[in-house]
Order: structure tokens, then sequence, then C-alpha cells
């Protein structure tokens, strides 16, 4: 692949670092940026993943969705993700406390990027070269830790709590 990714490994890691916690803890991931050169594989790798999402009760030994520790954050972002972009995967609800993983392709500028953090949502971002991602990483606030797979951005790592390059 480009740039010496592993799609799939990738996009394992995305979807189990995102539903860390059920996706509402500081330290689940909040959004992935994928090179424009390998968006295509990387999106299909990425939705067959969360298409073998386990979702359910947490006592489960094979649940990978379990219910949301604050639900009501669930509907702002749940119920109207295609004005954002385009959704790759449809987060179904299967109670009032439980979502299935969402997936969507949006902008690096758009709210559910910025702003969204405690929701099983996985915005997706393509960027076309290092210096546009640059520019995108620098518009979130606040950021603990950026990971790689693949050859790691020419312009270093700006300002991360935490860096990993080809694994979390």
């Amino acid at each position: 692949a480009a740039f010496g990714a592993d799609v799939v490994c990738a996009a394992e890691v995305a979807v189990a670092t995102r539903l860390f916690n059920s996706s509402q803890d500081c330290l689940a991931t909040e959004r992935v940026y994928v090179a424009e050169e390998i968006a295509g594989p990387f999106v299909d790798a990425l939705v067959t993943v969360a298409a073998h999402l386990k979702v359910g009760p947490n006592e489960r030994a094979d649940t990978r969705v379990g219910p949301l520790l604050l639900p009501e954050v669930a509907p702002r972002w749940m119920g109207s993700l295609e004005k954002y972009g385009d959704v790759l995967r449809p987060g179904v609800r299967h109670a009032v406390d439980l979502y299935d993983l969402a997936v969507v392709r949006t902008t690096a500028e758009s709210p559910v990027v910025l702003e969204e953090t405690y929701c099983p949502v996985l915005p997706l971002v393509v960027y076309r070269s290092d210096s546009q991602l640059r520019e995108m990483l620098a518009l979130g606030d606040f950021a603990l830790g950026l990971t790689v797979f693949g050859s790691p951005p020419a312009f270093g790592t700006l300002d991360f709590a935490h860096v990993a390059i080809g694994r979390p």
C-alpha cells in the first residue's frame, strides 16, 4: 500500500481505539485522517471491521460496543450525520443507551470533527499532502495522542502528549 501502511491493521486499530469505554473516554480516538492515495482501501477495511462488531451488554466477552454512560450526547450526532458529510456507515440505535459505530467522511472543519467527543461516531478526513494534514491537525484545540500508520509526516509531530508510529 502507499506510504507503507497496513490499511487493515490501521482500520482495526482505529475502530478498537474509537470504541475504548464505548467511545466515552478522552483517550478514545476521536477522528481519523487518511492520505488520499489509500483512502479507498482504508474506507473499505474500516467499514468491514465495523460491520463485524458485536453490540450488547458489557457482561458479554465478545461485546465491542457497550451501553453509553452518557446516552444523552448520542442523539445530537447520530440523528443528523448526513449534514456533516458522507455517511459511510450509519450508527444504528439498539436501545436508549446503545448505538452501533457510525462512520462519516467529512471535512477537518466539520463540527463532528472539532466538537464531538463522547459518541460512537468515527469521523474520517481525507488529506492530499503533509502540509494540508498539518493545517488540519492544528484546527483542534487539544489532542493527547497521534498514531501514524505508514511513513511519518515530513513536518514532524506538532504538540501531542503521545506519538506512535506504526502502532498505537
